[in-house]
């Protein structure tokens, strides 16, 4: 679950619906369970402030720049763990 909340968050999803199937195809309807995902949300932006801070920083710059470039074209490229490249 821990690795897939910054999915959730930046996509937005409120909720989990968790089922198992019998093994044929077949969900169990009486083992269906909605489960919410708003307090595990709000605890991952509260503990990834700081990461979510520098990254509407970083989204700011890449998109200044794309609207310097007369067609507002441009690739951001990772060449490595630490660098980041905009052509």
């Amino acid at each position: 679950m821990t690795e897939l909340l910054p999915l959730y968050f930046f996509k937005q999803i409120p909720n989990l619906v968790v089922a198992y199937h019998d093994g044929r195809g077949l969900f169990r309807p009486n083992d269906i369970r909605v489960r919410s995902l708003d307090r595990d949300l709000q605890r991952w932006e509260r503990d990834n402030k700081d990461a979510l801070k520098r990254l509407a920083v970083l989204l700011h710059k890449i998109v200044e720049i794309a609207k310097t470039d007369e067609k507002g074209l441009l690739e951001v490229y990772r060449p490595d763990v630490d660098r980041l490249e905009i052509r």
